[in-house]
């Protein structure tokens, strides 16, 4: 099922002005911070009672416009966990297929991880039926197609569907970017997680210091495994747990 665009225009239109806000705020224009607050709260008002049907159901209970009712923090907070269950029910129900276009494609995923089931948002990159990511490489794919189904009508080089990489980062290494330290200059937050199925795994990326690698591999019962930091310090990791490596501490 297609959400409606009248719901994710508003939702944009929504996460817009508390984007606004919230830059408004940092460059200490008080008015504008009000006003982008008022009015993002106004539309969010709007949004629930057009399209929250109760019970954690947002339009006719595509999996896309939960996770925009988390994500944009359109839900109320009494009824997030609602929200919460319902977008994992969904989910569950479609066996982790990916029964979203391009919007879910990013939010879904991130949703579920936000909330307590990674394992879920690992589900849905990972299962290899049709519509899917893995699908994809089963049909031979080494690029992100511009739709799920194959045709010659369609780019076999996009990037529409390409969050699952920062996904990737974001989740299983555990490296995600934070407001209150832009571009990781004063400390790196690393929070790893090694999906039950998954036996290894390594990130590397960049960053403006240095390269910075998370790598994690199961043995036994236990997933464990090392941060590895410009300079050559090494930190160790343990799956579910988060650990703070300090910029200051590699001089």
């Amino acid at each position: 099922m297609m959400t409606p665009t009248g719901f994710t225009s508003s939702a944009w239109y929504a996460y817009d002005c508390i984007v606004l806000s919230e830059i408004a705020g940092r460059l200490e224009r008080e008015a504008d911070r009000k006003t982008y607050q008022a009015l993002g709260a106004e539309i969010i008002d709007a949004i629930n009672r057009e399209f929250y049907r109760g019970n954690g159901v947002y339009c006719n209970g595509e999996t896309t416009a939960a996770a925009l009712a988390l994500e944009f923090a359109l839900a109320p907070k009494e009824e997030r966990d609602s929200v919460v269950r319902q977008l994992r029910d969904a989910v569950r129900a479609q066996k982790h297929q990916s029964w979203f276009g391009l919007i879910g494609a990013k939010y879904v995923p991130r949703a579920l991880a936000k909330n307590g089931c990674v394992e879920d948002g690992w589900k849905v990159i990972s299962q290899p039926e049709y519509p899917g990511w893995m699908h994809w490489i089963r049909q031979g794919s080494t690029t992100l197609w511009e739709q799920w189904q194959d045709s010659s009508a369609i780019s076999h080089n996009h990037i529409l569907f390409g969050d699952v990489n920062a996904w990737v980062r974001c989740f299983l290494a555990g490296i995600s970017p934070e407001n209150n330290h832009p571009a990781f200059r004063s400390e790196l937050k690393v929070s790893p997680y090694l999906p039950e199925k998954l036996n290894s795994f390594r990130c590397e990326i960049t960053l403006p210091s240095g390269p910075v690698a998370v790598t994690m591999r199961r043995e036994g019962v236990q997933a464990t495994g090392s941060l590895e930091m410009p300079g050559g310090r090494i930190y160790p990791l343990r799956s579910g747990e988060t650990t703070i490596a300090s910029w200051e501490s590699e001089e």
